[in-house]
């Protein structure tokens, strides 16, 4: 099946992999949206791609941030938004796809899941992650785009979370 990785916020990412058989992470493709919301970007890239000649038919499974569960405004008129309000896991649910939270939020285990993948072979000796090359916001994050920046006043002591970035939320959904 295809993985969706989901993260949210006001620039909404979504990776596209599959498991291999020797448990390899193949990252297929990425999305985002600097712009537009959650609702704009499952109906103009994360939907379209599923049903694209590459994609269209395969069995989909989807994660996402634990936050997605907590409620937010579907609309952008105020008025409106007192009695019109979704969570993100809803609005993915509703555009057809079957989202899960993952279990943790925590970072330190998020970014562990991600250094196993990024330091092991499989018994091939395959890399246990791959990554397309078209997905060059992902790979421009690794080499330099996401990164944890100096603490004021200090040389060699850096902030606990990643510096938010264009690069930050292809790399959160990872």
């Amino acid at each position: 099946p295809l993985l969706l990785m989901f993260d949210f916020g006001l620039t909404p990412a979504c990776l596209v992999g599959q498991v291999g058989e020797a448990g390899q992470l193949y990252i297929l493709r990425e999305m985002f949206d600097d712009d537009n919301g959650l609702k704009q970007f499952l109906d103009e890239q994360v939907c379209p791609m599923l049903t694209s000649e590459d994609f269209r038919g395969m069995p989909v499974r989807a994660v996402c941030d634990p936050a997605g569960m907590q409620r937010k405004t579907a609309t952008a008129s105020s008025r409106e938004a007192v009695s019109s309000t979704l969570t993100p896991v809803n609005e993915i649910l509703r555009h057809g796809i079957n989202v899960m939270p993952a279990k943790t939020n925590d970072f330190s285990s998020r970014k562990a899941a991600v250094d196993r993948l990024l330091t092991r072979l499989t018994t091939g000796g395959t890399p246990a992650l791959l990554i397309d090359k078209k997905c060059t916001r992902l790979i421009k994050g690794f080499i330099s785009g996401y990164f944890f920046k100096r603490k004021t006043g200090y040389n060699d002591l850096y902030r606990d979370v990643p510096e938010k970035n264009k690069y930050s939320h292809v790399h959160d959904a990872l």
